[in-house]
């Protein structure tokens, strides 16, 4: 398994949430992507978008 790091939240039936963690002002969630090559999906979003 490999994992990626993108600007956009995965979408898609095989799309699973790992985990979330807080670093400053930012969450990094973590996401399993289940296609053709299974990978890890690492997404900052700042949490001034999510509030």
């Amino acid at each position: 398994m490999r994992c990626q790091m993108v600007n956009t939240i995965p979408t898609g039936r095989e799309v699973e949430l790992i985990c979330a963690f807080v670093v400053g002002r930012n969450v990094f969630v973590v996401f399993s992507v289940q296609n053709a090559t299974d990978r890890l999906v690492l997404v900052r979003v700042p949490l001034c978008t999510i509030i």
